[in-house]
């Protein structure tokens, strides 16, 4: 048995595979980079949250005898208190936390989609955008694996909402606002992975895989119908328009919205569209195969 764990910015992820094949999987919603943004330290309510969601995910983990490798990205990357966290962990569960770079992020999750869709024909090259709570990384290689380009930019689900959104119905005006920044932010990164003109635009993160399960329909997360998956970016500028307009709880409701993700749904679902726009897709391929996958791909 085999585990990871990614402690992120909207959540905390548990899989165990055995040989290459998933037998286990959790999420739960802690919000650690709640006001990492504004206040550039993760707060104590969220670290101790999170500790207790990881307390939980270990108890499952031990159940199947596997020692997960611990891996935390955007949230604990920024946070000028990162120390602190990481000994906590240490302290209350015995795990050596790595915090990742934005670059390895990125390289994770592109090894990550690549191995979910393996034995699918993918036009090259092939381009990865993973939307976090804090941040989005995009890299273009070949589909067998051979990196070629991309990054991290400060721009996520979370750190958007909280840094645009006063409320649900969200303004008008805070939407262009906050769609002006994203692009602002992406446009470089973008520019230099255009350069080697993808053919194929992959989507992993929770915003890709939900409006997957939205177009499709799921009200139970099903990763082989998710994976593989098509959104058109006259799809996700529907869901767009639509989502700014209804309140959290009428987002709630809506079919293949998870719990915890109704408030910054929006946020995600601008940044895709943009990178669509930047990239010059008018659609792409959603895999459930993500950061979580690569790093078991690649230890």
């Amino acid at each position: 048995m085999r585990a990871v764990i990614d402690i992120g910015t909207n959540s905390v992820r548990l899989l165990i595979t055995s040989q290459g094949t998933p037998v286990y999987r959790d999420l739960i919603i802690t919000r650690l980079g709640r006001g990492v943004d504004h206040k550039g330290q993760l707060s104590r309510e969220a670290m101790e949250a999170t500790i207790k969601a990881l307390t939980y995910l270990k108890e499952k983990a031990d159940r199947y005898g596997a020692a997960p490798i611990v891996a935390a990205t955007s949230a604990v990357r920024d946070a000028a208190n990162r120390g602190e966290f990481i000994q906590l962990v240490k302290d209350r569960l015995g795990w050596d936390v790595e915090v990742l770079s934005g670059e390895d992020e990125a390289r994770y999750s592109f090894f990550g989609a690549l191995a979910a869709l393996k034995g699918r024909a993918l036009a090259e090259p092939v381009a990865v955008v993973d939307i976090g709570g804090g941040s989005t990384e995009i890299y273009v290689g070949t589909a067998s694996g051979k990196l070629l380009s991309g990054g991290s930019v400060q721009v996520g689900a979370v750190r958007m909402t909280e840094r645009h959104v006063t409320g649900h119905p969200i303004d008008p005006a805070e939407l262009v606002s906050m769609e002006n920044e994203i692009m602002q932010r992406l446009i470089s990164l973008t520019e230099s992975i255009r350069e080697f003109v993808p053919r194929t635009l992959i989507a992993v993160g929770g915003t890709a895989t939900t409006l997957a399960a939205m177009s499709l329909g799921l009200s139970d997360y099903d990763p082989d119908q998710i994976t593989g998956s098509k959104l058109t970016l006259a799809k996700i500028d529907g869901f767009y328009s639509e989502l700014g307009k209804l309140s959290i709880g009428e987002r709630q409701q809506l079919v293949g919205v998870p719990p915890g993700r109704a408030d910054i749904l929006p946020a995600g679902v601008g940044i895709l569209r943009i990178v669509l726009q930047l990239l010059g897709f008018e659609e792409c391929i959603v895999s459930d195969g993500d950061l979580l996958q690569g790093i078991l791909a690649r230890f």
